[in-house]
């Protein structure tokens, strides 16, 4: 769901400008722009490395499903 994916990448963004995280990213304000407002969903590369950005997992992330938190997974696998 894209309005769902759009609010969490927001909130999770924080105080964060917007330009920081995308250059942290490696994609344009832009692109991270259409992200966070819900007019594209990245693929799923892209899904990783902002997963990966903000420490969670993607499945979490992208589809609200599994652990929220990396850290926790790997606690799991143990």
């Amino acid at each position: 769901d894209k309005k769902r994916v759009a609010r969490l990448l927001r909130k999770l963004r924080g105080k964060r400008t917007g330009v920081s995280v995308a250059k942290e990213v490696g994609i344009s304000k832009q692109l991270l722009h259409s992200y966070e407002q819900g007019i594209s969903m990245p693929g799923d590369e892209m899904k990783t490395r902002i997963a990966k950005y903000y420490g969670m997992t993607v499945g979490f992330l992208f589809y609200g499903e599994g652990q929220r938190n990396v850290n926790r997974e790997k606690e799991n696998e143990n």
